[in-house]
């Protein structure tokens, strides 16, 4: 038997993520793509993992620079967010503020946390890549609450 996508996707929807923005690149030519599919998968060696479509445009770079930056986003930056959610966004890493972090990459200014990995391991798994980087440094950035994304929405709301 097999489930319906969509009604997948509605009870996957229920389980409250954060929302981040990945950065990536090299020599001045970078990218950012927002991610809600990130964990933290082991202390020793400190590893993390994020999820990316396999029709990312990012995806390609963060394979060919190795290197990447996740950027924990505050509930005051939803706009960010939305920024970098969309393959059909023309934004650019331009529009926001961000210094480069110990391993090349932007870190975005605001976020409450940023964590600066090299890429130790891909896999595909289905329409998406798993992206498995080992954590170099991690920064705290700016005090506050973390942006949520619930049921298809930012924010959690009761109901």
């Amino acid at each position: 038997m097999t489930i319906d996508p969509m009604t997948y996707r509605q009870a996957a929807g229920m389980f409250a993520t954060g929302v981040l923005v990945v950065t990536t690149g090299s020599d001045g030519q970078f990218r950012a793509v927002t991610v809600n599919s990130f964990t933290s998968v082991s202390l020793d060696p400190t590893l993390l993992l994020f999820c990316l479509d396999n029709r990312s445009r990012t995806l390609p770079l963060v394979q060919q620079c190795g290197t990447f930056t996740v950027n924990v986003l505050r509930d005051d930056q939803e706009h960010i967010s939305r920024m970098f959610a969309s393959s059909k966004s023309e934004a650019s890493i331009d529009d926001v503020p961000y210094d480069l972090g110990v391993v090349g990459t932007p870190t975005l200014s605001g976020c409450l946390a940023h964590f600066h990995c090299r890429v130790v391991d891909t896999h595909i798994a289905g329409d998406h890549t798993i992206v498995i980087g080992q954590v170099e440094d991690a920064t705290f950035g700016e005090p506050g609450k973390p942006l949520l994304f619930f049921r298809g929405k930012y924010g959690v709301e009761d109901g």
